[in-house]
């Protein structure tokens, strides 16, 4: 009996003592390590540039590692880390930007339907201040525009002539040049009849803008 408390003792030491050991792994660009740290945990730093241990005239780095511990520090030239906010783009002490390769696109849903995807154009500002709102938006239900197929350039407003769709013609039919007189599209939305006289015909858009 004596013998079985004491192996019972023994084992919840043993849990005990690995319960407090803790592995710290660390992964970054860089690190400067110049404090003191836990002799019963274990660390693993992986830097893509350097890991740099230091001591100053107040503190420094310092490790004496309990047995079963260790310290290991590495560099992997291959590893890739997003930069943080404002690292590149956007201005400063803002939370907007900073990451390569995002774009200020914004998706919504027509009236009739389409997905619309628009980028704005950033240029900078003329006289008082006056700038043009240019975009390149998508437009599921358009024809081929400026910049390819769906694609064109808001800003510059254009009535044009297209192709006649089922959801307002009750046909699908391309359009043909120059004995097409219609239907006719205010930047790539549909222009509707809503009065029209012997001399005169009013068009609007779908939803009135």
């Amino acid at each position: 009996m004596k013998k079985t408390y004491l192996t019972l003792i023994f084992v919840i030491s043993l849990l005990q003592g690995y319960s407090q050991k803790t592995l710290n792994q660390h992964y970054g660009e860089s690190f400067n390590l110049g404090q003191p740290l836990n002799n019963n945990d274990s660390y693993e730093y992986t830097a893509s540039e350097y890991v740099k241990m230091f001591s100053d005239a107040c503190s420094g780095f310092e490790y004496t590692p309990e047995p079963g511990q260790y310290f290991h520090a590495k560099t992997d030239p291959l590893m890739v880390f997003s930069p943080e906010e404002n690292t590149t783009g956007g201005s400063p002490n803002n939370n907007e930007g900073g990451v390569v390769g995002t774009t200020d696109g914004s998706f919504t849903v027509s009236p009739s339907g389409a997905a619309v995807y628009s980028v704005p154009i950033k240029v900078p500002a003329g006289t008082a201040g006056m700038s043009p709102g240019l975009a390149l938006v998508y437009n599921s239900q358009s024809d081929d525009g400026l910049l390819g197929e769906r694609w064109t350039l808001s800003g510059l407003s254009a009535i044009t002539v297209g192709a006649k769709l089922y959801y307002y013609d009750q046909l699908s039919e391309a359009v043909e040049l120059p004995q097409d007189l219609g239907p006719f599209y205010l930047d790539g939305k549909r222009l509707l009849v809503v009065n029209e006289d012997t001399y005169t015909t009013e068009y609007r858009t779908e939803v009135d803008e």
